[in-house]
């Protein structure tokens, strides 16, 4: 089966978080197959009560320094009196995926770094021997949660779309950001790993990381930045297979075919030359480093804000579908799905 052959690829440890996560599907699956609107009487859990914010707003107008703030999901580490900023992803224990807290911190981290502007390069990679397994499954139940407790399908779609936006933005944020950022990839890098390494400025990965474009395998349009800027790193055919097959592909490949720009052989390597490039980076004229930025995203990421907001309405309107539905179904019985023949 390929279900089984898929396992069969992945490492002990990768195995056992996946497999940790099929214990809600079933209840996920329930959940997906009502259409009623409701309203939560249970309290909210700490995603819900995030997501909550993204679709109605927060009045949290707390304000601390980067260096003073402690993030649940992330660890921050400033070298060169600031001038380089190392953010690692801290949810190894799940493969460092990204859940609402983590997207919380990221932005957080961002804001923080553009209101201060004492950092000339950015490092991001993951704890634990992965960069990230992409959206953490538990977001998909919390977002249909919140979403479904809006009064009418209009609020409903609306409210999905406004997640949407939040984690769109997160994604972006490295692009944005005024200083380089540098992805530092080892292990898996799956789904929203991809869209994040995506924006950055470069990527450093191990000989044997794993990339995946998964989100098709989840009967998911990628909606936060793959789609949007793979077709500008790579060849556009490429980056169309990658997305329609949801194949996994080897570090090397990645650097073949102009995803990444160097290999390194261990995780070590990876970390030690993606922080002596930013070191690099951060000696000189800041100014000018942030000008060439600001040029060549100019060429970068003409059209990608409008095919987001393109894909955020298409996925409001489509994202709980009945082939989702199926899909985790199938994930939570291991069998492979069978779709609708339209």
């Amino acid at each position: 089966m390929v279900f089984s052959r898929f396992l069969a690829r992945m490492g002990r440890k990768e195995t056992a978080c996946f497999q940790n996560t099929l214990v809600g599907f079933q209840q996920f699956s329930k959940t997906l197959s009502s259409n009623q609107h409701f309203f939560c009487t249970r309290p909210l859990s700490t995603s819900e009560k995030i997501l909550q914010s993204w679709v109605r707003g927060s009045s949290d107008s707390e304000q601390s320094s980067l260096a003073d703030t402690e993030f649940s999901t992330l660890k921050i580490e400033s070298l060169d009196d600031g001038q380089v900023v190392h953010v690692k992803f801290n949810r190894a224990n799940t493969l460092n995926s990204l859940n609402a807290e983590m997207f919380e911190d990221l932005l957080s981290v961002y804001d923080k770094l553009e209101k201060e502007l004492t950092a000339r390069a950015v490092v991001l990679s993951g704890e634990g021997g992965n960069f990230s397994s992409g959206l953490d499954l538990s977001m998909f139940q919390a977002m249909q949660a919140v979403a479904a407790s809006e009064s009418c399908e209009g609020r409903t779609r609306e409210g999905l779309g406004k997640i949407i936006s939040v984690m769109q933005n997160t994604c972006s944020a490295s692009a944005k950001c005024h200083a380089p950022v540098i992805a530092a990839v080892n292990g898996v890098c799956f789904g929203a790993g991809i869209d994040l390494i995506t924006a950055c400025d470069l990527v450093i990965t191990a000989a044997d990381s794993r990339f995946c474009v998964k989100e098709v395998d989840l009967a998911i349009v990628a909606d936060l930045g793959t789609l949007q800027r793979l077709p500008k790193l790579v060849n556009h055919q490429v980056a169309r297979e990658l997305a329609y097959t949801g194949r996994v592909f080897s570090g090397r490949e990645a650097k073949e075919i102009g995803l990444a720009l160097e290999v390194q052989e261990s995780n070590d390597e990876v970390v030690e030359r993606a922080l002596s490039l930013a070191k690099t980076i951060a000696s000189k004229s800041p100014l000018t480093v942030r000008g060439i930025k600001r040029t060549m995203a100019a060429d970068l990421e003409t059209g990608v804000q409008e095919s987001l907001d393109y894909v955020k309405l298409l996925n409001s309107a489509q994202l709980y579908s009945s082939d989702l539905q199926e899909c985790m179904k199938s994930l939570a019985k291991k069998k492979n799905p069978k779709f609708s023949k339209y």
